[in-house]
């Protein structure tokens, strides 16, 4: 079963909860790529946050780099970024499940330095202390060194482990979040991680599902949603 796949229990779970609040058909696609909310950030897109977002990149490179002159290179890939599942409108919003891969220090820089993140769709203190508890050491799977060049997160480390996935995919899911609020083109996006169901990545039991609910209602996301066309 594709990860997607796994993902649409939960997505047919939210999209009754919607439905019940709301009283409007809630559909959605899983692994959706949106035009809107691309890979690589532009100083037209999110522009009323550039400053705070060229903060966050220069941290998660050790301040090795400026982002302006990154983006200058005319080497990058301005490509859309897949999501978890999207929620058609009138609801628009992304729905981003996170494991163990999304918690480390770099993640934690960008909650910690970027204004309002505690205002988004997730729970910030749980996040936030799952990535202190997580450094995200270098190492040479996929899952911590990229297999393609990337100029924003080139190689930064000696030999060969690298942590340069680790540290692209923190600001990818950075994007993600700030990217629907600073455009007005969606509601925040909802991140839930795999401890909120039991550490299953699949196979959802009734049980994961209503901690799943209680969670979407304790956190009051459902709140945060405007109804847009």
């Amino acid at each position: 079963m594709q990860r997607g796949e796994k993902l649409r229990p939960i997505a047919e779970h939210l999209a009754a909860l919607l439905e019940a609040r709301f009283g409007v058909r809630a559909s959605f696609r899983l692994e959706a790529e949106l035009a809107w909310m691309p890979s690589v950030p532009n100083p037209q897109t999110h522009r009323t946050h550039w400053l705070a977002l060229k903060r966050v990149y220069s941290l998660l490179v050790d301040q090795r780099f400026d982002l302006d002159e990154r983006l200058s290179t005319g080497t990058l890939h301005f490509g859309a970024m897949r999501l978890d599942a999207f929620f058609a409108a009138p609801y628009s919003f992304a729905l981003e499940f996170d494991e163990e891969q999304h918690f480390n220090r770099y993640r934690a820089l960008t909650l910690e330095y970027f204004p309002d993140y505690r205002n988004y769709s997730f729970d910030y203190d749980h996040y936030l202390a799952l990535c202190h508890a997580t450094p995200g050491e270098p190492g040479t799977t996929t899952f911590t060194q990229l297999k393609s060049h990337d100029p924003l997160f080139p190689p930064l480390l000696p030999g060969e482990a690298q942590d340069n996935r680790t540290r692209q995919r923190a600001f990818r899911d950075f994007l993600k979040d700030i990217t629907p609020t600073i455009t007005s083109a969606a509601n925040p996006t909802i991140r839930f991680t795999y401890q909120l169901t039991r550490g299953r990545r699949g196979d959802f039991a009734a049980t994961d599902l209503d901690l799943f609910t209680a969670h979407i209602h304790k956190m009051g996301f459902l709140d945060k949603i405007n109804l847009l066309s």
